[in-house]
């Protein structure tokens, strides 16, 4: 069960991801027991919200309709964190109703470029802490140099204080995916995709092991219908699929992977290879499935230099990451 928050634009549509109607076959077990797979709220100071339809209407919460009337903080961050110290109240009724029973751990998920997600996140975090005493982990959305200089300078501004207020945080950057041809739009939903198809096949009480005071990313591929070395596999995620461009400080590479073991082999070169190639450690779980799909998910954990590396002001210039240096003489598949 995953107890997700969405905060502002880019968390409210991954909430909105996650009560799509078509799931993944991952899934269909909790439908048969009766169960929803999410217990999640969306947060916004937009009428936006409203839109957003795959989310139970009590589940939409529109907050500082007296101060902004529906039309946003502008990405204004301060702005986002009075409405939401304001307006606690209000978000913390619809997390209850959609909460009846303690979570053992909230997700919340944000944008650092905007002002709702990136000013609330703080604030929201505390708050749950608070009241559930229960962890609470971050999804922090970086944005794409496309999207304007004023988004990547409020991430720049934003991401200390979003991610000392968790007790763990996943990073995506929405760059990778605009570096891969991908539209702003296009990226949005690919990110949205990765992240529902890792919490699908992931317990959530083992994402938080992986992630406890860490910087962590994720990366998200549906492999299918053709025997795979488990190397093959793991280069196609972190070529096409991871979610961060770099890892410096990396402590750790943790794969899952769900479907029929017909499919996959060459498990102990694969081992061999990854601690050889990218020194950290490198831990493989497989579930047996009968689909003939493979699912892949790979978390790396322990990222750092993340402000000087990534969230940094537009006109920086970065350098080759160490996956682009690592990774490329990999021909994709």
């Amino acid at each position: 069960m995953v107890s997700l928050i969405g905060l502002g634009g880019a968390g409210s549509k991954v909430v909105a991801t996650f009560y799509r109607k078509d799931p993944f076959d991952l899934l269909l077990h909790k439908f048969s027991r009766g169960e929803s797979p999410v217990k999640g709220v969306a947060i916004d100071t937009s009428n936006h919200i409203m839109k957003l339809n795959n989310i139970p209407v009590e589940n939409r919460v529109l907050i500082g309709n007296s101060r902004v009337k529906g039309r946003g903080t502008g990405g204004d961050a301060e702005l986002g964190r009075k409405i939401m110290a304001e307006e606690s109240e209000l978000a913390l009724a619809a997390v209850k109703k959609a909460n009846p029973e303690k979570p053992e751990i909230f997700f919340v998920v944000a944008s650092a470029a905007g002002g709702t997600g990136a000013g609330g996140l703080p604030v929201m975090a505390d708050i749950l802490k608070k009241v559930y005493g229960v962890p609470v982990v971050g999804i922090v959305i970086l944005p794409s140099k496309s999207e304007g200089t004023i988004f990547t300078k409020n991430a720049y501004k934003n991401f200390d204080a979003m991610t000392k207020a968790l007790d763990g945080t996943i990073v995506l950057d929405n760059g990778v995916m605009a570096g891969r041809g991908e539209d702003l739009a296009s990226g949005y939903r690919a990110v949205n995709e990765a992240l529902f198809g890792f919490f699908s096949m992931v317990e959530t009480t083992e994402i938080y092991r992986l992630t406890k005071g860490k910087l962590s990313t994720i990366g998200f591929w549906r492999a299918g219908g053709q025997r795979i070395s488990l190397k093959d596999l793991m280069e196609k995620v972190l070529r096409d699929q991871l979610l961060f461009p770099s890892w410096k400080g990396m402590d750790g590479m943790h794969l899952f992977v769900y479907g029929n073991s017909r499919y996959l082999f060459g498990q102990d070169f694969a081992k061999e290879w990854a601690e050889r190639e990218f020194k950290a450690p490198f831990h493989y779980t497989h579930k047996e499935g009968l689909s003939k799909y493979l699912n892949t998910g790979l978390m790396i954990t322990g990222l750092g230099d993340i402000k000087e590396k990534v969230v940094a002001a537009p006109e920086e210039k970065k350098e080759s990451s160490e996956l682009e240096k690592l990774l490329g003489d990999i021909k994709p598949l």
